[in-house]
């Protein structure tokens, strides 16, 4: 999994050259299948960290 501030680094990433060769290395000998999925995080919070959580949450569990 990776996680990138924004677009702009994903395509900065995806770029380079050492990214590409491992890229095709892995395409042909590891992930002959594979199945990629770029989200936006909405929230982000933890058990600790509750700062993100809804306020219904926040308020029962802190």
């Amino acid at each position: 999994m990776a996680f990138f501030d924004d677009e702009d680094a994903v395509a900065r990433w995806r770029k380079t050259p050492q990214h590409r060769r491992v890229q095709a290395l892995g395409r042909s000998r590891l992930f002959t299948q594979y199945r990629l999925r770029m989200a936006e995080v909405t929230r982000d919070y933890g058990g600790r960290n509750r700062d993100q959580a809804p306020a219904d949450s926040r308020a029962i569990h802190g």
